[in-house]
């Protein structure tokens, strides 16, 4: 399994999203790419798993390493670059961006 190294951003209250930032370190949810093809909202979704490595300046920025839960996931999304979307039913909680690869599990 793939993990890469990620910059989350959770998106303020104010703005939709979550009241406050994960409490824990580990965080799961459905993941949107933005450079996929794949319809939006997918017939099959994908949760990634978000491991919090430091705050970057502040609760809602992260550096993280990021993989999905499963293998048979679209692996192929996890590439340098990629921006993508966390979910939480229709609303969008945090943004992130694929920064570098990590390690393989």
């Amino acid at each position: 399994m793939i993990v890469k190294r990620a910059v989350i951003q959770w998106v303020a209250w104010e703005e939709g999203g979550r009241t406050a930032p994960p409490s824990g370190s580990r965080y799961s949810a459905p993941v949107r790419f933005m450079g996929a093809r794949e319809p939006w909202p997918p017939k099959e979704g994908w949760d990634l798993v978000v491991d919090m490595v430091q705050s970057l300046g502040g609760p809602h920025r992260w550096l993280a390493d990021v993989h999905f839960r499963v293998e048979e996931a679209p692996h192929q999304n996890l590439v340098d670059g990629a921006e993508f979307e966390l979910y939480e039913g229709w609303r969008c909680v945090a943004r992130g961006r694929i920064e570098e690869e990590k390690t393989a599990m």
